[in-house]
């Protein structure tokens, strides 16, 4: 361990949320990333990519079925809707008001290094209520661990049902060691997009994609060790990272190690902050859209719920806003 490696990690860790940030957007702009200057707009990005994404055959097809059969609900999984909410309003903080738009660069703000493994909690939180709702994973068992989960959700979204595929970039890849295994053309895609800045040579690299492939293809050598360790022996390519695996990494070393922040993440906190927020309820709104798609009547009883009991000013700046884009996208129409 040496004050410069762990400087490296941190740095690493902070434009790897970068460029899942400028993935995000590019995908939701067809590359035209000045359209997103506020997150308000990114949410409005995102209903539109999906409602374009839900005309898929396919994708109806299943959604049909799966609402047909039905989908799990209880009173507990709905107040457990109310902790996710309770989560991304303390993501977002007291001062919520700093990060809403990507062009009022605050340089007065705090670093807040622990808020990474909020934003891990947060989305490994929505995963499991997601696949709970679709019955991938059984709601009723208690403990339920990193590991249960992340394989419910790439065994469900990465290889029997393949949902991924209707996931935006760049949640929808996937990689074994040395190379994309799945959202290759996606990448590829991605790579003609432009992005403002040069500050992935910071970690030797020149676009977002590398730093965001880079990332999945470590994770596999990284879930290997952690099984080995664990007494099996994974074989050769039976183990293939998705986004959920590097977030779950680099939350261990908030938890666990020492990430040092170098002077250059200490002179760009305030992305370091916008990052961490934009990234995780944009999740939870990719989350809200299918779920809705689903079971628009559920979904808004526990918003509207929520909203009456609710004293958070992320409320009425964040969440709120969002799910009115969603209402009125009615995705559910659609199906």
């Amino acid at each position: 361990m040496s004050v410069s490696n762990e400087q490296r990690r941190f740095n690493w860790i902070h434009l790897y949320c970068d460029a899942l940030r400028w993935a995000l957007v590019n995908e939701v702009t067809a590359g035209n990333y000045r359209e997103i200057v506020t997150f308000q707009d990114l949410v409005d990005g995102l209903c539109k990519w999906w409602l374009a994404v839900v005309q898929n055959n396919d994708l109806r097809q299943w959604a049909a079925a799966k609402r047909g059969r039905g989908c799990y609900w209880s009173s507990v999984l709905s107040y457990d809707f109310w902790y996710l909410y309770d989560l991304e309003a303390e993501l977002w903080g007291a001062n919520f008001d700093r990060f809403l738009a990507r062009n009022v660069i605050s340089d007065d703000v705090a670093l807040e290094p622990f808020r990474f493994v909020l934003l891990f909690y947060l989305i490994e939180r929505a995963l499991k209520l997601m696949l709970a709702h679709l019955c991938f994973l059984d709601y009723e068992l208690r403990n339920l661990s990193h590991a249960r989960i992340r394989d419910a959700a790439y065994v469900h979204f990465f290889e029997q049902e393949c949902l991924a595929r209707w996931f935006p970039f760049p949640f929808n890849l996937a990689a074994l060691t040395y190379r994309l295994v799945q959202g290759d053309t996606d990448c590829l895609r991605h790579r003609g997009y432009g992005f403002v800045g040069d500050h992935f040579t910071v970690v030797g690299k020149t676009h977002y994609t590398q730093v965001v492939e880079s990332a999945l293809c470590q994770a596999v050598t990284w879930q290997r060790d952690r099984r080995a360790q664990q007494g099996t022996r994974p074989r050769k390519g039976s183990i293939r990272a998705f986004f959920f695996d590097p977030l779950w990494r680099y939350s261990e070393s908030y938890r666990y190690r020492v990430p040092l922040a170098s002077d250059y993440i200490r002179q760009n906190p305030f992305y370091w902050g916008l990052n961490l927020r934009w990234l995780g309820s944009a999740f939870l709104c990719i989350i809200e859209l299918w779920l809705y798609t689903l079971s628009a009547r559920l979904i808004r009883e526990v918003w509207d719920t929520y909203a009456q009991q609710s004293r958070s000013p992320t409320l009425q700046a964040v969440q709120l806003p969002r799910w009115q884009t969603i209402r009125d996208a009615s995705p559910q129409t659609l199906i």
